[in-house]
This record gives C-alpha cells, structure tokens and sequence, in this order.
C-alpha cells in the first residue's frame, strides 16, 4: 500500500510540476528580457547624457554659428556611439536626434540628445499570442549651457617689456579669447597700463579684441584700480545679462601704483620731497613754492603714478588721461594751464608742487582708508620717518612719496574687488574674478605680484590639494556664486598654463 500511494504522489509532483512549469519559465524569461532591457535603457541614457555634454562643452569651436553647431553635433554624435556600440546585447542602435535651439532662452540654451534601439526579446516572443519578439527602448540627455559675458582685463605695464613676456602674453591671452564663441558668447576687453583702452562687451569681438591684442606694446605703469572697476562697470551697464555666466580675468605682473581721482591744487609752500629742476630732488626734503596752477580753487581730474620702483623715496609723476584710444600710445598729460606737470619736456615730476594729497575716494568712488563697516582693510597707512602721511597737510595721504603711492593703489583694487562681490552696482548681477599674477619670486619684492591682495580679488577659497593656490584671508562663500580663482605664476609655462586653466575652468561652468 505505501509504494502505491509513493507512485500516486510522484505522479501527483510530475503533473504539478507541469503546471508550474507553464508559469514559471515565461516569468523568469519576462525577468531576463526586462533585466536586458533596463541595461540597454541605461546605457542609452548614459550615452545621451554624455552626448548632450560633449554638444555644449563643444558650441565654442568654429568660426560662425553654423559651424559652432556642426562641431558639436559632431561631438555629440562620436560621444554616443562610444558610450552605447552597435549590437550591444544584441540591440540595434538608432541614429540619435541632436537638438540644438538656434538660441539661448534668459541666456541658457538646453541641448538634448534622444536615443534609441530596438531590443530583440529572447522569452517574450516566445508567447503564444504574443507580439513583442522586438521592442524600442528610448532615453533622453539634456544639458544647459550657459552664455559668458566676460571681460579680459590686460597689463600692459613696461615691466612685461623689461622681462620679455610681452609677447607672450599677448599670443596666450589670444587664444584664450580664441576658446569662446563669437555669436553665441559676449567678451569685452580693457588693456590698462597708465591709462585704458576699452573695447565695451559684444557677440562680434574675436577680430577686433584678437586684433587689439595684436597691436600691443607693453610700457608705462599699473593702474590696476582704475581697468579692473571699468570692467565691472562694462558687464553691469551694456546690455545687462544676469542669468549668464559674468566673469572678470585680470592679469597683471606687477603691484598696482596708478591713482585715478579729484586732486586739490596746493596752494600754499611747504615742505616735502623735491623734484627734478626743482629747489631739491626727489629724494630729498625741502621747502617747495605753491603751485601756479590756474583756477586753483577747482579740483584736477587725471592719474597719479609713480616711476620709483614703488620704493619709499623716488619719482613720482602726473597727472595723465584715464582713457587711451590706442594701447600702443603713451597717456597723455591732463592740461591745465599753470601747472608745472602739464608743461611740455620732463615736468611730470612736478605734480609735487602743484598738488596737496592724495584724497581717501577715487573717481570711481574706491576708498582708499576708512573702509566701510563689513570691510577688511588691506594697507594699514603707518607713522614713521618717511610716513605717509603728509608733512604738510597731517593725516592726509601724501603723494609725493612712490611707495605710499603703491599702498593707497592696492587698497582702491581691494575695495574694488570687494564691492563688485557685493553686487554694488546691480544686485542681480554676480560677478566671478579670476586673476593671473605673473613674475618670478626671484625679484625683488616691489617688483612682485601681491599674492595677498589678488587672491583677496578673486576670492579665492585656496585648494587643499595645490600648495600655490592662496586662500583669500577674507574669503566668502557665496552660495549664488562660483568661486573664483588666482595662479600665481612665475615662468613662461605657468603663464600658458594659467590661462588655460581658466579658460578650461570657464567652459566646466557654462555647462
């Protein structure tokens, strides 16, 4: 009786096992066909999404539009085909569809890539009934790239000449404009030395600003205060683009020593440092006659420099033009009738006479001490032998010292800097500097790029990971706001290599 009933239930499991086949194995062929499905969808996505950002890293390259958007589709097209093969799990892949808006909408253009394949199913056809042996998996990728309005700002200082790396600077910071698109990115520019030669931002710039680069001669002082605000000024009232990617790149080689401002006619003698043909030389203290300026009760606008190595004693010269028409002239003199610095021949040094001090604001409303609550004030004016403040008119900045010269033109940069964080002139418009400091550490100290003071400029947070980033001791993280940068480099290579970085860097952030 017990191996009968044995026989009746292994009959019994055979034909259960029958009925369980006929379930069983058309779900785990559905399992199979669904898990070959979802990789392909995947790799399809992953292919979009890298298609999409190869289309929009690439816009910049090319001459016109058409050419723009022909690079990139051919990008987009070589990204995806690498990212999903032909035949991948048997699928056959479709051409995808590039979709590139002729224009960007609130200064951002979305690129998107659709994909697709048709699947051959291994289980699911094999359904009675069925109808889904091949089935078209798709996926889209998207990636918005954001428009640059972007001014270059240019030293052109007669240290790059002295050290040869005039030329140099200007075929590097060519092709670095070279890596932007004309149509589609808006650049401006401002090459600064004792005045500026402003080229306002627009979507036609490679020839001109490539050509104005071109034309260069490097020479005469640094009024970084002065090109680095009109820079700011550029991107917040021509043509306003809040939702782009507004960026300021300074290089300069050297420390700030122009001062553009309202200077008062000195009109009582005294003493303080003399000047070339004058009752003393520079170096030197002695008692100097009024001046005999016309109209002495109006102020002189120009800007003030110094030719003393930004030493404590040497020349100082001026007053001279803000605005230059083109940056292979030397700056003009400010005429004013009377005046011994505005004389034809070597008068220059004779600003000494006709002018009092150097007042705390610059004409473009920079302080120079006295920073307002929220500030960190970078020089600190000090009382010593060769103080700097006036002899003649106490707690005033004097001006016929080089050095001190320096120090008030590091403040008004840092100032400057810090309201164009502070959105001073547009509240919607948040600017992002990066700085190249030139110059090798072997120089003398004046003679070097102020690593404090530009990292301060760009707001730089420093990098855990690079010694030579600096971080700035004011840094703050704005949430709105990339980060900036400042290299420092001190060699032709580190030059090439800055302005690729930042170019490089640029590029990562409009996408």
């Amino acid at each position: 009786m017990t191996n009968a009933r044995n026989k009746r239930s292994r009959g019994y499991a055979v034909l259960l096992l029958a009925v369980l086949a006929l379930t069983l194995i058309p779900l785990a062929g559905l399992a199979i066909d669904c898990a070959i499905l979802y990789i392909v969808k995947a790799r399809i996505s992953a292919a979009c999404d890298a298609a999409a950002l190869a289309a929009a890293r690439n816009l910049s390259l090319g001459q016109t539009l058409a050419e723009q958007e022909a690079t990139a589709r051919a990008r987009a097209l070589s990204f995806y085909n690498a990212n999903f093969a032909e035949n991948f799990l048997g699928a056959t892949r479709l051409p995808p569809t590039i979709t590139i808006p002729p224009g960007s909408v609130n200064n951002v253009l979305n690129i998107t890539v659709s994909g697709s394949a048709r699947v051959r199913t291994y289980f699911m056809g094999m359904l009675r009934g069925s109808n889904i042996g091949v089935v078209n998996v798709a996926a889209t990728g998207t990636a918005a790239r954001r428009d640059v309005k972007m001014m270059l700002v240019l030293d052109r200082s007669s240290s790059l000449d002295t050290s040869g790396d005039c030329d140099l600077m200007k075929s590097k910071s060519s092709e670095f404009v070279g890596r932007f698109a004309d149509g589609r990115d808006t650049i401006g520019l401002v090459v600064f030395g004792t005045n500026m030669v402003v080229i306002p931002p627009s979507q036609t710039f490679m020839n001109r600003i490539q050509d104005t680069i071109e034309d260069i001669d490097c020479g005469e002082n640094t009024s970084a205060s002065m090109a680095y605000w009109r820079a700011y000024e550029e991107l917040v009232n021509s043509n306003p683009m809040p939702a782009a990617l507004n960026t300021i790149v300074f290089f300069t080689d050297g420390i700030p020593n122009g001062i553009w401002a309202d200077f008062d006619v000195r009109n009582a003698s005294g003493n303080r440092f003399g000047y070339r043909e004058g009752p003393c030389g520079h170096n030197d203290t002695c008692p100097i006659p009024a001046s005999t300026c016309s109209n002495p009760g109006n102020r002189i606008r120009g800007v003030l420099v110094q030719w003393g190595d930004n030493q404590p004693r040497g020349a100082v010269a001026g007053l001279f033009e803000p605005v230059g028409a083109q940056v292979t002239d030397s700056a003009p003199r400010v005429a004013r009738a009377g005046c011994a610095f505005s004389a034809n021949g070597n008068h220059a040094e004779k600003v000494r006479k006709d002018l009092r001090f150097i007042p705390d604001v610059d004409a473009q409303s920079n302080r120079i001490r006295n920073y307002p609550i929220g500030y960190s004030q970078y020089k600190q004016f000090v009382t010593n032998p060769d103080s700097d403040f006036d002899i003649q008119y106490p707690n005033q900045i004097r001006l016929d010292r080089p050095s001190t010269i320096a120090k008030a033109s590091s403040n008004l940069l840092d100032y400057g800097a810090q309201r164009v964080r502070n959105r001073a002139l547009n509240s919607q418009i948040g600017v992002v500097t990066y700085v190249i400091g030139l110059g090798s550490r072997s120089l003398p100290i004046q003679q070097q790029p102020d690593d404090v003071l530009l990292a301060r400029v760009a707001n730089d947070p420093g990098d855990p990971y690079d010694a030579s980033r600096i971080r700035s001791p004011i840094y703050v993280d704005d949430p709105l706001l990339s980060d900036g940068m400042y290299i420092r480099a001190t060699n032709d290579a580190e030059m090439s290599a800055a302005f690729h970085k930042i170019a490089s860097e640029l590029l990562r952030l409009t996408k």
